[in-house]
């Protein structure tokens, strides 16, 4: 269950991706119409391979909150509609695995376009083949949690669950916490470069603080991470918005 009632993630998934597609296509309209010479290299496109999963993601997240907000406050349609939500989950766990790893992968290629040096490329290198591995582990295993029978998630009893797929608490507990170690690597990675640009303190500063509001995506991490523990030790919520 959810604190929030349907109405307010739903906008939530629609709100997002607007903004996100808005500053994808301010991307690429500098690459292909202010840079010279146009060009377009791998970090724009894994952004955007990216961007589509995202996008897919959230009208995945549409589709399945829909039958919650129709639910109204019978007890009995709320059951009813989180049991056909639960269709919809399987499907966003493994396309976000795709997704996050794709974002990540299209930063870190674009360091590698920003800062040239042989030691910085070395490390940079390495996060790649880690992030990558990362991402494509967690997609297979998530793929196949429950063998080549996923529909046991929504459609088997908890004994058949339990029989057929290995434990998906553990496993979603594992991905938020790498989630963000990954997140933080990406972070922090580009900062002593920048720190040792010929330029101004205060420029160095502002490309800081640039790189810094990238701790956003770490912070939401974070809290998924809290979320994911709470649901790992039972802790689930009503729906308040029925009281």
């Amino acid at each position: 269950m959810t604190l929030y009632a349907p109405s307010s993630i739903i906008a939530l998934f629609v709100i997002f991706p607007i903004i996100g597609l808005l500053v994808l296509g301010l991307r690429f309209h500098v690459r292909l119409h202010v840079q010279k010479p146009p060009e377009l290299w791998i970090d724009d496109w894994l952004i955007l391979v990216g961007a589509i999963l995202t996008v897919s993601l959230n009208v995945n997240g549409i589709i399945g909150w829909l039958p919650l907000a129709d639910a109204g406050v019978n007890t009995e349609d709320c059951k009813r509609a989180d049991d056909e939500s639960d269709k919809v989950v399987y499907p966003q766990d493994v396309i976000e695995k795709v997704a996050y790893g794709l974002v990540k992968l299209s930063i870190l290629f674009f360091y590698r376009r920003i800062f040239r040096v042989d030691s910085f490329r070395r490390v940079n290198n390495v996060i790649i083949a880690f992030v990558a591995s990362w991402a494509i582990t967690y997609f297979f295993v998530t793929l196949f949690e429950c063998g080549v029978h996923p529909a046991v998630l929504w459609a088997g009893s908890k004994a058949a669950q339990d029989a057929t797929c290995i434990d998906t608490s553990h496993l979603l507990l594992s991905f938020a916490i790498t989630d963000v170690i990954t997140d933080f690597l990406v972070l922090v990675l580009p900062i002593r470069e920048v720190w040792r640009l010929q330029m101004e303190i205060k420029k160095k500063y502002a490309v800081t603080g640039i790189f810094v509001l990238g701790a956003l995506s770490t912070a939401a991490g974070i809290v998924r991470l809290g979320l994911v523990v709470k649901a790992s030790r039972g802790v689930f919520l009503e729906w308040p918005w029925m009281n």
